[in-house]
């Protein structure tokens, strides 16, 4: 079984058919349901008819073994239920089966025959390992888009497995335009703004993305001071706002090379002003003030960067 397990071809094989398996399961208790109130609706309506009717022919007879097998059969543990699903999409997302080891309580035992009914399978939280796993998967989401349009069906297996793990479609949505950013396809990004919603998003999106707009910065900072010509414009800039540049650079780059970023190309310093004026609207009623502050010093930062290498290049 190990080395099916380590075939991608076979576990994608495997996973599609539970997936279906375990919809299957947790809609039955719901057909029941409409079976149950049929029926009682049905026979509401004979007793209400003339007793003089012919019943029906043949008449319905109770079938014992498949009485037998209706009560053999044990309620499905829902919690249960919801960490299967969850193991599923995940290895649907990936080709490492170890790596979903840290992602799920008791990972062995969800695989016995048993698990579906156990109780011992019970709501938990969600981990740093599943934020990690989810968030991988995201930003590999993101890195491999090519637009020009977003599908919000190119979503739809990371958020069912965010469903499953505790996660708001909103948050998962919010990650993957954060990736898109990250990744220098500001264009793609543009429409998907508008799924942002609560004060708390917002303002966790527009401190995640200074983060990035910074790593851009740092960048052109970095190549301004190797040509001779727009060496003189540093000196025009707050010193204090670059320091914060520099350390947010430094915590950002380290935090998502982690999701597989390589820093080896960024987008126009055009783009990343126009993403910081973004951010600065955004941010306009947040109740974090330093945000609103930082984010006020980025976009005068990056209209000073614009302006001087502009009339550097008029100069010239």
């Amino acid at each position: 079984m190990w080395p099916l397990v380590h075939d991608s071809g076979w576990l994608r094989g495997l996973t599609k058919v539970a997936a279906e398996v375990l919809s299957l399961i947790e809609r039955t208790p719901k057909i029941l349901e409409q079976q149950d109130t049929v029926e009682v609706e049905m026979n509401d309506d004979v007793e209400e008819e003339d007793s003089d009717v012919d019943a029906p022919w043949p008449t319905v007879q109770d079938d014992i073994v498949l009485r037998s097998l209706v009560q053999r059969t044990k309620p499905v543990n829902m919690d249960s239920l919801g960490i299967h699903k969850g193991i599923i999409c995940a290895a649907h997302l990936t080709d490492d089966i170890n790596s979903l080891v840290l992602c799920a309580p008791s990972f062995g035992d969800v695989f016995l025959s048993s698990s579906l009914f156990s109780q011992r399978f019970e709501s938990y939280c969600r981990t740093e390992e599943q934020i990690s796993f989810l968030i991988k998967a995201v930003y590999k989401k993101a890195r491999e888009f090519n637009g020009p349009l977003f599908d919000r069906f190119d979503l739809h297996e990371i958020e069912n497995l965010g469903k499953a793990w505790g996660f708001t479609e909103s948050r998962i949505r919010s990650e993957f335009i954060l990736a898109i950013y990250l990744y220098g396809k500001d264009a793609m990004a543009t429409d998907l703004l508008t799924d942002l919603s609560s004060s708390d998003e917002v303002e966790h999106f527009v401190s995640e993305a200074l983060c990035i707009a910074s790593i851009r910065i740092h960048a052109t900072l970095k190549i301004l001071k190797q040509v001779k010509q727009f060496r003189p414009i540093l000196s025009m800039l707050d010193a204090e706002t670059c320091r914060w540049v520099k350390d947010q650079t430094d915590y950002g780059l380290v935090k998502f090379q982690a999701y597989g970023f390589n820093a080896d190309s960024f987008p126009s310093l055009s783009a990343t002003h126009e993403l910081v004026l973004k951010l600065l609207r955004m941010s306009s009623g947040a109740k974090d003030k330093t945000l609103v502050e930082k984010t006020h010093a980025l976009s005068l930062l990056t209209a000073t960067l614009l302006k001087a290498i502009q009339d550097g290049q008029d100069a010239v």
